[in-house]
């Protein structure tokens, strides 16, 4: 597993964005003061002035210290006392009144003064002297002038725009590899369990069957138990070479054989994941998987001297990976994917076929007669190509890697849609949008058979949700609601090598889900006021779903398919609860759901269900 920040990355190699920059120099920036000092302790600052002072000016009134902690003396006096610093009181009952001429303030500012740390204003701030105010500014700059002072664009920011955002700018990327080996065998020669062959046998001294296993069979480097790892030297790349010498398992001790089966298992697993902001309350978040693995099962035949023989093997196995594939669209098909161009990837591969084996029949004729005329491997190798890279959009590669390079994933969310006119009706509004597709292919190997036959290929895809809202009222009727509407679609390809079939299920979902909660509850007639939960839920559905089968040489002459049925889901349940406790929890229910058949399938016939009740859980410790 590994975790990694591509955003920090790009920031090593290219700086921060310039809008960061200048956001952070405008907050003081990490380590750095409000007057752009960095690095300078507080006891290092200059005193402020007295308008930034933190704690309030003392009452201005000239009232009376307390005489018992300042004494007399400390009475504060609007005039020095004459007298110095004595218990007798000047006496300022009496004195004369100055009448001072205001100052004109006309044309002035009050700027900072010397050892001051006043503010430019036109109202009165402490610690200011009044300086001429500068005239307005009559006339703008001329435009030349404010292209001339506009700061160029440098290579960085070039850079930035280029590479740092569209690669870099992603959060949280996450790669993760799993891998799982299983080995069962039977007839071990010896009686220990390998510790010993583990920890001291083959540094110092060869290792033995009677010990148990080996040590690279224990660290899973090879799959016979009692096998040996063998290293070559050769004068060529890659210089190095492996190979595995067989080992004896347990023989018969009456001279007889036995069979056992040997069994090795392992599956892979890949996946990447990452995710970034777009603008304001939106993110979308990405994703890649691929997983593989097989099944093999040797039948091995033991003779007296445990010299192991095998009879036959059979192998099987899956691929998976995330997959893309855009259905066309009835007025423009620019992804050319979809059954129609399954049809015409299989009919190009199988006149191509016949034709360099000698067949020069008709296309008509080539197509439906290669089923029979083509070695079943390679028709069979055909199949699975058309049904992959047919339904596949924007296809990579050609080779064999092409099957276990993923495709993109994703899920799109956007807050604060409550912001804008067409939503002001709710609290709060989200939407969301998210596709996801999957490819898997089984394969397997029968007794005889020297190379993997397909036996089912699947693929299924689709949005869920295409379209989603979600609604909430904060208080509403003294409670809280929540809502949210939405539409699905998904579809689901299968082609079955047994029944030389694909079939195709197509649904769509129309939802509606509402969920309502208050706490208390007042009953007027009663005179009661109770603090308990009150809960409703609302739920609504509506499935569509639609079944089809085609064959990989009539496709062309039936693009819409054979129809197979499929039916109509409705359901509808509405639900009251009341919490008396986290113990007692009482719910009334009505749930009503209703399964038509499609007309051409009538597979079934239609059903109804409905269903009511009341639920008492009581909950006892």
């Amino acid at each position: 597993g590994l975790e990694f920040n591509l955003r920090d990355l790009g920031m090593m190699i290219f700086g921060k964005p310039i809008g960061e920059e200048q956001n952070q120099r405008a907050r003081g920036g990490r380590g750095e003061d409000r007057f752009g000092q960095t690095g300078v302790t507080p006891e290092q600052l200059h005193e402020h002035g007295a308008e930034e002072r933190e704690t309030p000016f003392p009452n201005p009134r000239n009232e009376t210290r307390n005489q018992v902690e300042r004494g007399e003396h400390m009475r504060p006096q609007e005039k020095p006392n004459p007298l110095g610093n004595s218990n007798f009181i000047t006496d300022t009952m009496h004195r004369p009144r100055i009448v001072s001429q205001p100052i004109d303030t006309t044309g002035m500012i009050h700027s900072r003064g010397e050892g001051t740390e006043g503010v430019n204003d036109r109202e009165y701030a402490v610690d200011t002297t009044l300086t001429p105010e500068a005239p307005p500014i009559s006339e703008a700059p001329p435009q030349e002038m404010a292209e001339e002072t506009s700061p160029p664009i440098t290579l960085k920011e070039i850079l930035q725009d280029a590479i740092q955002k569209p690669l870099f700018d992603w959060n949280g990327t996450r790669f993760n590899f799993t891998q799982t080996n299983a080995s069962l065998n039977n007839a071990l020669a010896g009686s220990g369990s390998g510790i010993t062959n583990f920890l001291t046998r083959g540094i110092v001294s060869p290792e033995e069957d009677d010990n148990g296993p080996s040590r690279a069979y224990q660290l899973g480097l090879i799959t016979d138990p009692a096998g040996r790892l063998l290293f070559h030297w050769q004068n060529h790349f890659p210089f190095l070479w492996y190979s595995v010498r067989p080992g004896l398992r347990a023989g018969d001790p009456f001279g007889g054989n036995v069979d056992v089966t040997d069994a090795f298992d392992q599956t892979n697993n890949f996946e990447l994941t990452t995710s970034r902001p777009l603008w304001t309350g939106a993110s979308i978040n990405l994703n890649w998987k691929v997983s593989f693995g097989f099944d093999e099962r040797d039948a091995l035949n033991i003779n007296s001297e445990g010299e192991p023989n095998l009879l036959y093997d059979t192998k099987m196995g899956d691929v998976s990976r995330t997959f893309l594939s855009i259905p066309p669209l009835p007025f423009l098909n620019i992804t050319q994917s979809g059954i129609a161009n399954v049809g015409v990837k299989y009919n190009a591969a199988v006149i191509a076929a016949e034709r360099a084996l000698g067949y020069n029949f008709p296309a008509s004729t080539a197509i439906d007669t290669a089923r029979f005329l083509l070695p079943t491997a390679q028709h069979n190798t055909i199949e699975q190509d058309a049904f992959m890279n047919g339904f596949e959009t924007l296809p990579f590669f050609t080779s064999f890697l092409r099957e276990y390079l993923p495709r993109l994933n994703y899920s799109f969310s956007w807050t604060g849609l409550e912001k804008f006119p067409l939503f002001r009706f709710a609290d709060h509004v989200s939407f969301r949008d998210a596709y996801s597709g999957t490819y898997r292919r089984s394969f397997e190997q029968l007794p005889g058979d020297s190379l993997d036959l397909t036996n089912l290929q699947t693929i299924v895809y689709g949005f869920r949700p295409l379209v989603a809202f979600d609604m909430t009222w904060d208080k509403l009727w003294n409670g809280r609601l929540t809502t949210s509407v939405n539409y699905d679609t998904q579809t689901q390809w299968a082609a079955d090598y047994a029944s030389t079939r694909i079939t195709q299920i197509l649904s769509t979902t129309f939802g509606i889900t509402a969920n309502y909660s208050r706490d208390g509850l007042t009953i007027p007639f009663l005179k009661l006021n109770l603090k308990n939960q009150v809960t409703a839920s609302f739920t609504l559905s509506q499935t569509i779903s639609s079944n089809n089968y085609y064959n990989f040489w009539t496709i062309s002459q039936t693009p819409g398919g054979i129809s197979d049925g499929g039916l109509t889901k409705t359901t509808i349940e509405p639900r009251i609860g009341y919490n008396v406790s986290q113990q007692l929890t009482m719910e009334m229910f009505y749930h009503y759901e209703r399964t038509t058949p499609a007309a051409s399938g009538l597979i079934s016939p239609p059903t109804l269900l409905v269903e009511a009740g009341f639920d008492i859980k009581l909950k006892i410790q």
